[in-house]
């Protein structure tokens, strides 16, 4: 092999342990509350907005920002999930008129599916779907 090949297959270690440390998850369904009180259930549109990554241990989101969802920093992983419980993630940062915006990602790490269900919370709109 010539050094740069032996150079790349050394990075694919690393690679692989970088995506076991993040949950990549895909939005099916953004609910907001209408001035009535009534739930409004959408599907987020365009097909970007509708993905969302965010680093296990420290809770730094990975990639674009989707919709209200835009957890700054790293975040305060609450717990690491397991067989029993969820991932819980938080991030508080200040907002206008001296007020604070807070984000909070629960995943359901003891499902025995693959894909975990996921809710988001995030200004006035819940966010829903399945994480990898």
């Amino acid at each position: 092999f010539p050094s740069h090949d032996i150079f790349i297959l050394a990075l694919i270690p690393l690679a692989s342990i970088a995506e076991q440390n993040t949950y990549h998850c895909d939005i099916q369904q953004q609910v907001t509350v209408e001035p009535s009180g009534n739930a409004a259930i959408s599907v987020p549109s365009p097909i970007i907005d509708r993905k969302l990554a965010i680093n296990r241990k420290t809770g730094e989101k990975v990639g674009n920002s989707v919709g209200h969802f835009q957890p700054a920093g790293s975040g305060k992983v609450l717990s690491s999930g397991n067989s029993a419980n969820s991932f819980v993630a938080t991030w508080l940062s200040p907002s206008a008129g001296g007020g604070v915006h807070l984000d909070v990602l629960r995943i359901e790490e003891f499902s025995p599916n693959v894909k975990k269900p996921f809710m988001a919370l995030s200004g006035g709109t819940l966010y829903v779907g399945l994480c990898e």
